[in-house]
């Protein structure tokens, strides 16, 4: 059964610092933790669908890579 259906995401990218682990001991999973995994889920969540929001942090160390497109339309704030 095919369906055509579009698919739309949303990201958001933060760079900073932040904590990994192993998490569960029936299940175990790899976890991320801190602030930083918290900004970027914020940024995701408050993004529109076939969107990608970069936080400040994120664009100041990419923006001087000429290999990376940047292509900004309205930047939003999102709360610490």
């Amino acid at each position: 059964m095919q369906t055509h259906q579009t698919l739309r995401l949303r990201v958001g990218l933060h760079t900073g610092d932040l904590f990994s682990g192993i998490v569960g001991r029936v299940r175990p999973r790899y976890c991320l933790f801190g602030g930083t995994v918290n900004k970027a889920s914020r940024m995701e969540s408050t993004a529109n669908p076939t969107e990608i929001q970069v936080s400040q942090q994120t664009y100041d160390l990419v923006c001087h890579d000429t290999t990376i497109v940047k292509e900004w339309l309205a930047p939003k704030k999102v709360q610490p």
